[in-house]
């Protein structure tokens, strides 16, 4: 028996048919956008809003307002493993969660996905 009329068919053979292309699209061309890139343009964006803020309160010597909006921070990202402050020469001020064990072997002065690292001048 025929429990579905054509339209119905058509219709679904048509949605079936514009998402083998949409993939078949991502696989060639590269249409849809990379979930890691989407993620370290998101981190990207935080560090950047959280060093503005951070340099502020360092140059304000607010070190309890500082260490409240690090912890704030660390709460809110599920990722987040730590935070930490250092000095050009690399010795660290202030961190959020296990700083010192979870930055093995990364060199503060260079960013990857996992460990981003930002330079405040001032």
């Amino acid at each position: 028996m025929n429990r579905h009329g054509p339209l119905l068919r058509m219709t679904f053979a048509l949605v079936v048919l514009c998402g083998m292309l949409l993939l078949l699209a991502d696989l060639f061309f590269g249409v849809l956008p990379e979930r890691t890139e989407q993620t370290r343009a998101m981190r990207k964006n935080v560090v950047e809003a959280l060093s503005v803020q951070v340099a502020a309160l360092l140059e304000a010597n607010d070190q309890r307002t500082l260490r409240r909006t690090l912890s704030s921070v660390a709460e809110q990202s599920e990722s987040l493993q730590s935070i930490g402050i250092r000095q050009a020469d690399g010795l660290l001020l202030m961190q959020v969660g296990e700083h010192q064990k979870n930055w093995v072997g990364g060199d503060p002065g260079r960013s990857v996905p996992e460990q981003i690292s930002v330079a405040l001048n001032g």
